[in-house]
């Protein structure tokens, strides 16, 4: 079953709308009364000069609607049966046509709605690719490696020391480097969600293998500058703590005492921020 509904005014007759579930066809037949007839009276108190909340106008402008031509029509169409429709359901030849052509072109844009929504659905998934950096060529991901610096427009460029560009400094970077396990691995107080966040603030353009060392040299220099001291622990040999200036002890153990003023350095960095 088909349900039609369609508004036919004095000399011009609007395009019909097609329903196949016959409560949506009821609402919109109810929803083009009200309208059409809001939109009368309205223009009928806008021309008599009737209040829009009286009675009596609304009772005067009730009389003329029999004087108009315009109708809303409501159809059913049993469109399984073609060559003799009910009584009640007869269309005429033209509504029929017009019918026909209204269901074509309806499925004529419904076609390329889904078209287009396709066409976005793939630009949309280009660039969340080209955002995460699931499009970087294989041979340049292979040569950069995980700690390459995310590509960022106009970064902040580091000011580095001569000692950080020596050649005795690029060892040390490599010892640590391999100290950890090799490109792929994390220093462990320096995880690459920090090195990120810092690249990503403009804090920093360096790769992750030399933030790491660089981070370690200042914090270091930090650590001694701020009055911390490290201590060797006296229940496990070959480990150390810091102690910071307040003399609190740390609750880690290091394996290395460069690790421990490493970790102090941070301890003192992380108390900077928190006061100001």
């Amino acid at each position: 079953m088909v349900y039609v509904v369609q508004l036919i005014l004095s000399g011009e007759t609007k395009p019909p709308k097609i329903f196949v579930d016959q409560s949506l066809a009821k609402q919109a037949f109810a929803a083009l009364v009200r309208r059409h007839l809001a939109e009368k009276y309205a223009g009928y108190c806008a021309g008599t000069g009737a209040e829009p909340d009286s009675f009596q106008s609304a009772q005067a402008f009730a009389e003329t609607l029999f004087e108009e031509d315009t109708c809303v029509y409501y159809w059913e169409v049993n469109v399984e049966k073609s060559e003799h429709p009910s009584k009640d359901c007869l269309l005429s030849k033209p509504t029929s046509e017009s019918l026909l052509e209204v269901t074509s072109n309806t499925q004529q844009q419904i076609l390329c709605v889904q078209t287009e929504l396709r066409n976005l659905a793939v630009q949309l998934t280009g660039i969340s690719q080209e955002l995460l950096g699931l499009q970087k060529p294989a041979d340049e991901e292979d040569k950069d490696g995980p700690d390459a610096a995310p590509e960022l427009e106009e970064p902040a460029p580091d000011i580095l020391d001569e000692k950080y560009q020596t050649e005795e400094w690029r060892e040390f970077v490599r010892s640590i480097t391999q100290m950890c396990g090799g490109n792929w691995g994390d220093f462990p107080l320096l995880p690459r969600q920090d090195w990120r966040k810092a690249v990503y603030d403009n804090d920093t353009t360096q790769q992750y293998w030399d933030w790491v060392a660089i981070t370690i040299d200042k914090s270091i220099n930090r650590a001694r500058l701020s009055g911390y001291t490290i201590e060797e622990n006296g229940e496990q040999s070959g480990h150390f703590n810091y102690i910071s200036p307040a003399g609190e002890r740390s609750t880690t153990n290091y394996e290395m005492e460069d690790l421990a003023w490493c970790a102090a350095g941070l301890h003192a960095s992380k108390d900077d921020n928190a006061k100001i």
